[in-house]
């Protein structure tokens, strides 16, 4: 006759503890063993709280217990992330979003990575990984990534072996935060591919230190409680806690009753216009964030700069993705057009144009920055600056008005290869309509900055110490202090001509190799470090190449939305221009990345931009 098998362990009862100051669990965690619960028995012989009780030490503080799952989580994330991401891609099947429908809706903060993402995004990534001399040995680098992982987990008495073979394609940090307590309900989700070696490692750990843990069944899920910490297996996934009150609300939501992000609308709507082909992604639900800001801190008061763009933001993303060329890191803002006052929907609302302050820019600049808009910003800030008699006393001396009125909203900010000792120099570039008003205005500011200076105390140096005996044997030998330390040179402001342009410079023997320089030309005024780098401006306006002929730039351009703003690096011509002081590893693994660019569009109900690192 056949033996039935023996029935599966059953968790041991639900035992209260102490007092804690954590949160309270839900009403299912909190109440008494039910009637079908045997209750535990009463203290025997040598257990605590019964006769002849043996006396033991003072258990020590349980902190660093309860972090030693956060650790190996961690670990996980972020070493053996780094290894699928850099090594061998299991198979090419790509990996869905399974863990997403165990985060809670509600949660503030959300971070995925993909271990085992779409075919395109690993042929990519590899492609890429290949151009570094310090990525391109796979082997290697795994072998480095689990001896970092080994010495990671030591801690816990695990090693790269326990965990990897339970590893799944997907791993998540979702955070649940509350501002006025002053903490945050984390959780660490992690795909499994085999249940029972993933609870097997997690039962290693605890075995190491058996004390305060107790096992606890909820709606079918077993789950393994320390104090503060926690953690299960949920549909396919591993999940460890710093709240145990945060995981019965991921059972909840592993059972339906409670929503999921995966099926938020609003998550669903912010993230749409990300790439769906990704290696990681990042979520804010900023609405409770900002709602708890507001209520604990001045900015809840009406009138605060910025405060109506902030409560207006209803999430936020942020998505990493290989490309054929490069890394992109796309971002998008979802915003309430009816949260925003008329002056921002007007300013997320307009439409961008070409940047004409860039026909100044050379074509070998290093850096370029460019902004639209910056006249309604600058005039902005004037009237919450310079208000009452004094500010428009200051408005008038220094003509600002008509100087504001004269912007054309364009700004330019480079910065190219400088000369001799300097290594580099720059320019800041504004689109004008009024040269003479610009001027005026310049020539003031200019003045001031000299007046302000002269006002500085004068520090004698030298003569400190010396008694008037001292001081007279100096003078009847002819020595004065006066030729010993000469007083510094004044600065001053001095002008040159270049090609019919005039440029004022600060002349300052303490600037060393810095000569601040502004001029206004057609079209343009120019605030720079020196007035040879507003001369290499004239020429460009003269004919020179400009830096919408650079092939670096162009190509770098194509690859970011064309809005309003752009950020753009030349990091070959960087690197070339400081090869000599680099040691050669690090050249050897910079060479690959040619340029850095971001860009972006707007508008009053989204905002999207894009990072990308160009890499050939």
């Amino acid at each position: 006759m056949d033996v039935p098998p023996p029935e599966p362990p059953k968790p041991e009862p639900w035992v209260p503890g102490p007092p804690s100051p954590e949160p309270p669990l839900p009403p299912d965690l909190a109440s008494p063993p039910s009637s079908e619960q045997v209750p535990p028995p009463p203290p025997g012989i040598g257990e605590p709280g019964g006769p002849g009780e043996t006396p033991t030490p003072t258990p020590k503080a349980k902190a660093p217990r309860k972090r030693r799952i956060v650790a190996i989580v961690a670990s996980v994330v972020v070493l053996l992330g780094a290894a699928g991401a850099a090594a061998a891609f299991f198979a090419l099947r790509g990996s869905g979003e399974q863990l997403l429908s165990l985060v809670p809706a509600s949660s503030d903060v959300v971070v995925t990575a993909y271990l085992d993402p779409s075919s395109g995004q690993k042929v990519n990534l590899l492609a890429l990984t290949h151009k570094f001399p310090a990525l391109a040995n796979e082997q290697d680098l795994r072998r480095q990534v689990d001896s970092a992982l080994d010495d990671a987990l030591s801690g816990v008495g695990l090693t790269h072996q326990d965990v990897e073979p339970w590893l799944g394609s997907q791993v998540a940090v979702v955070a649940d935060i509350q501002l006025e307590q002053q903490q945050a309900s984390v959780a660490f989700l992690i795909q499994s591919r085999d249940d029972a070696a993933a609870e097997a490692a997690l039962m290693k750990v605890k075995a190491r230190s058996p004390d305060g843990w107790q096992t606890r069944d909820y709606h079918g899920v077993t789950m393994h409680l320390d104090g503060q910490t926690g953690w299960a297996l949920i549909d396919g996934a591993v999940v460890i806690v710093e709240q145990p009150a945060f995981l019965t609300k991921i059972i909840d939501v592993s059972e339906g009753t409670t929503p999921s992000l995966a099926e938020d609308p609003g998550y669903l709507k912010t993230i749409s216009a990300l790439p769906s082909a990704k290696l990681g992604l990042f979520y804010v639900n900023p609405t409770d964030l900002v709602d708890q800001l507001g209520s604990l801190t001045p900015l809840g008061a009406s009138g605060t700069p910025g405060l109506d763009t902030l409560q207006a933001m209803r999430g936020f993303a942020m998505s990493l993705s290989a490309q054929p060329d490069g890394l992109a890191f796309d971002s998008t803002v979802l915003f309430d057009p009816s949260k925003l006052d008329a002056a921002t929907r007007a300013q997320l609302d307009q439409t961008p144009h070409d940047n004409a302050a860039l026909a100044f820019v050379p074509a070998d600049s290093l850096v370029v920055e460019t902004q639209e808009g910056v006249d309604s910003t600058l005039k902005s800030l004037a009237d919450q600056a310079l208000t009452g008699p004094g500010g428009e006393q200051i408005r008038s001396r220094l003509g600002l008005d008509d100087t504001l009125a004269s912007l054309t909203g364009d700004l330019v900010l480079e910065v190219g290869p400088g000369s001799g000792l300097v290594p580099a120099g720059g320019a800041l570039i504004l689109g004008v309509t009024d040269t003479a008003a610009v001027q005026h205005t310049l020539d003031r500011l200019a003045a001031l900055a000299l007046a302000v200076d002269r006002q500085r105390p004068q520090v004698v140096t030298g003569t400190e110490g010396l008694s008037k005996k001292d001081l007279k044997q100096m003078q009847d030998s002819g020595i004065f202090p006066g030729k010993l330390f000469p007083p510094a040179p004044k600065p001053s402001w001095k002008t040159t001509t270049y090609q019919g342009t005039v440029i004022r410079y600060l002349d300052d023997p303490t600037l060393v190799g810095f000569a601040p320089a502004y001029a206004v030309m057609d079209g343009a005024a120019v605030i720079a470090s020196s007035p040879g780098e507003i001369r290499k401006l004239i020429d460009v306006h003269g004919g020179q190449p400009s830096i919408t002929s650079s092939a670096s730039f162009t190509g770098a351009m194509a690859r970011v939305p064309q809005g309003p703003s752009v950020f753009f690096v030349d990091v070959a011509g960087i690197v070339s221009r400081f090869a000599g002081a680099l040691p050669p590893e690090v050249r050897d693994n910079l060479e690959p990345i040619k340029t850095f660019v971001a860009g972006g569009t707007s508008s009053s109900s989204r905002s999207t931009s894009r990072f990308f690192i160009e890499i050939g």
